[in-house]
């Protein structure tokens, strides 16, 4: 689903919440501030986020703001209780949770921003699991 009008080109489908959201993106989102940077992985981006990288820093906060709106998004269409939010708050922790709660509040109908929970996964390595699920689900 389309985003924004511009950003990268992730799944082949620039500007979608996936190209800004996804943690493979962060590297891409980051060569938008500056084309030479050379971080190959999310994990990459968030450790020099973590000391202090300008970019990196913008480049995670751009993220959060993506998944908080994605979740207004769905908030808003679904009316939902809770939502569980991705690998990415068990890996950035809670400054990115919050970015994502405030985007979140300002984005969603006051009245889901207020009724709506968003909660970091209850399970530790979400995405390294999330294939072992699939693989046990009967066809």
């Amino acid at each position: 689903m389309r985003y924004r009008d511009d950003g990268p080109d992730v799944f082949g489908k620039p500007g979608s919440f996936e190209s800004y959201g996804a943690a493979s993106a962060l590297p891409k989102i980051a060569r938008l501030y500056d084309p030479a940077y050379d971080a190959a992985t999310g994990a990459e981006v968030a450790a020099r986020a973590a000391a202090g990288d300008p970019i990196a820093r913008r480049a995670i906060g751009d993220n959060a703001d993506a998944v908080g709106a994605a979740c207004a998004l769905l908030a808003d269409l679904l009316v939902l209780d809770v939502i569980v939010l991705g690998s990415l708050a068990a890996y950035l922790g809670e400054p990115w949770i919050e970015r994502v709660r405030a985007t979140f509040a300002r984005e969603a109908l006051p009245h889901h921003a207020t009724s709506c929970t968003l909660r970091a996964p209850s399970l530790p390595n979400l995405q390294d699991l999330s294939g072992l699920a699939a693989a046990l689900s009967p066809v």
